[in-house]
Parts: C-alpha cells; structure tokens; sequence
C-alpha cells in the first residue's frame, strides 16, 4: 500500500514538477514555450519594474522544526501536515499550529486518504473545513472529499477515461468545487461545476477555443490556479523561459466561473534584461494577486532569487525582498540542485491574502505582502 510521502511525491513530481527532500521546489522544469497563437499575438505589455529590496530572511518570520513532507494552509495561523514517521508509517495528516507548533492529529482524515488507490496533493477549502483530492490509475480517476475532521466524505464517481489530465479547485464559498475537462489532452473543453451536498451532479460551463486558459493546456511549464472572485488564471511555472533572450511570460485570465466578471483576456509580461526565469508561482482563491520567485543577476554577475507580488494581470509589480544564491543550468546536475538548495521555494498564499510563506534552506517562511 502506498503511504501519504509515496503518493504525494508521485503525484507532485508525474502532474507538476521535482519533489525534493519533503518539499515541492521547482514545477514543471525547462518549459516549452507555447506555439503562438491569435490569442497570444497582440497582448498588452507590462515591463517588471523594481528597485532595491531587502533581504527576504530579514523580513520574515522562521518556523523552525517543520518535519513534515506536505503542508497546505487551514487558517492564517494553522496549516495541515501530512508525515511518515514510526507511528504513522504509512503516513499521518496533522493540524499544527503556526505559532506554538502544537499538532493535533487528524486519525479520520489519514484513514480516509491512506484507503484511497493513490492520491493527489490535497487541496484545502478556503473556509480551512474541507480538502479535495482525486485519486486512480491509468483511465480510471475519482474525486474525493472530505471535512477535515473526516465527520464527512464524498467521492465523485470515476471520470471517463479520457479526463487523465485532471484540475479540480474549491471556489471561494468553499462549498462548490469544479472539474476543468480536457478530453483530448492539449485543449480545455468544459469546466464541471459541483458541490458538496451532491456531488454527483454537476453544471457544465463550456470553455470556448480561444479562451485565456488554453494558454496552460498540455504545456510543460504551464498551469492553472484559482484567484479572487473564482477567477481562473493560467500561469507560467517552472524554470520558463531559462536561456531565452529578454524572456517574457503570458498570463491568460478567465472568467468562465464568475458571469458577473466577464473577464477573458491575456497579458504578457516581460522581465527585466538581468532576469534568467520565473522559478516559481503562486494564486491564492483569497488573493487578486500573483505571487512570483524570479531569479536574476546583477551588474557583477551574482545571482538571486527575488520573491514578486503582481496584479492578476501582471500590472503593479512589487519587489518584496531576495536572496543570493548560485546559478542554474539548464540541466540537471549539481548546479541546478546546488541551487534548488540554496533558494527560497514552494511559495503560498496564507488564506488572508496578505502574507506569503515559503521555504528557504530547509525551514518554513512567513512574510507579509503590503501593497504599496
């Protein structure tokens, strides 16, 4: 039987990227650019701006002790843990407390996802009372949920063979939750939407062939996140664009879920001539931002790791702090490990919207994300 560790690293490192001691730190490595597209050909530039900034370890707030190989968010001051250890060998999930480091086991909860034929990351509702995750082997996948303390649990029946690509994300009421379909594997043909009182039953929004959001589909370096409003954006993530000349990135934002919104545009964004890539990116269902780790070099050649917030469409950039660290290849050997090693990763939006965590050398990061 596979144990929680097991499942989320396959999980982690066959859907997004490398899942390296405990932690996610880089997602779908080495992109490939998509092939341009008349949704891509004319979007509004926005340039990365920034002057100096701090240190990101000066600013921020360590957890130290942070033992575990997963966690996800439950509130602004608690997040959910998932471990292997001797009591739990198959592997345990855990509420821990941010400030006291108190943990409190979830013994239903771990039942529930260890029963289960494989797993995903389990993804939390914005309320911190549910988790999602889908579960299956080769054509044959199941979504399923459960409140936190495990007092309830749903599993969606198996999808058919063709959804193997599967997105699934809570919507801010944090009681709907919704499917993107990709039958074929390279486009996005409908967004199921469901809920948790019968899951079984769902709406169908269609997504059109020119929408913002196929911008992610079947490209490595490439996904899609919730944001504010149930606001759909498919970001850039990965190493993109390593090596490229002046890279720039495309974000495609949808509106799909939110008819009051109505929005469906792109934006591309272009880094600044010291950038090397975008190595990391986060939404968050709570924030109207992106967050981004950007690695760049300066005038005598040194190399950092800068932590960004933006608008949802690359505007108002912020630089919130960096650090130095070695530079990258573009394969995979000890360069590219040395620096996995040595800079800030796995970024999240607390619940709140205004404070990031991350980490950095093997411990866990808070920091507050002001607007200016």
């Amino acid at each position: 039987m596979s144990t929680v560790l097991s499942r989320l690293a396959v999980a982690i490192v066959g859907a997004i990227g490398i899942f390296v001691g405990g932690r996610l730190l880089i997602q779908r490595a080495f992109a490939i650019e998509p092939a341009k597209s008349a949704l891509q050909a004319e979007p509004p530039m926005r340039v990365v701006q920034g002057g100096p900034a701090p240190r990101l370890s000066d600013i921020s707030t360590r957890h130290p002790r942070f033992d575990g190989d997963f966690y996800g968010w439950i509130t602004a001051d608690a997040f959910l843990l998932a471990r292997t250890d001797r009591e739990h060998p198959r592997g345990g999930l855990y509420r821990r407390e941010l400030a006291s480091g108190r943990e409190s086991p979830l013994p239903k909860l771990t039942d529930l996802y260890n029963q289960a034929d494989g797993g995903s990351v389990l993804q939390i509702s914005p309320d911190g009372q549910w988790v999602l995750w889908w579960t299956g082997k080769v054509h044959e996948v199941a979504i399923h949920g459960a409140k936190l303390d495990g007092s309830a649990h749903f599993q969606v029946p198996k999808a058919k063979a063709e959804r193997d690509n599967l997105d699934v994300f809570w919507l801010t009421d944090s009681r709907r939750f919704v499917e993107l379909a990709m039958p074929h594997g390279n486009k996005y043909t409908a967004a199921l939407v469901r809920n948790t009182e019968k899951p079984e039953l769902s709406e169908s929004l269609r997504i059109t062939a020119d929408s913002p959001l196929q911008a992610a589909c079947a490209v490595a370096g490439r996904d899609v996140v919730l944001a504010a409003d149930d606001q759909l954006i498919a970001l850039p993530c990965g190493l993109n664009s390593y090596g490229s000349v002046d890279p720039s990135l495309v974000i495609g934002i949808s509106g799909v879920l939110n008819p009051k919104i109505a929005v469906d545009r792109t934006s591309s964004i272009k880094l600044p001539s010291k950038s090397m890539m975008s190595c990391g990116v986060a939404g968050g269902a709570s924030s109207d931002r992106i967050a981004w780790l950007i690695a760049s070099t300066s005038e005598n050649n040194e190399t950092s790791v800068g932590l960004w917030v933006s608008g949802l469409d690359g505007a108002n950039w912020q630089k919130i702090g960096f650090e130095r660290t070695s530079k990258p290849d573009t394969g995979f050997g000890e360069h590219l490990a040395k620096f996995m090693r040595e800079s800030p990763g796995s970024i999240q939006w607390l619940p709140d919207g205004k404070s990031l965590s991350f980490f950095y050398k093997g411990e866990l990061f808070t920091v507050p994300a002001p607007r200016e």
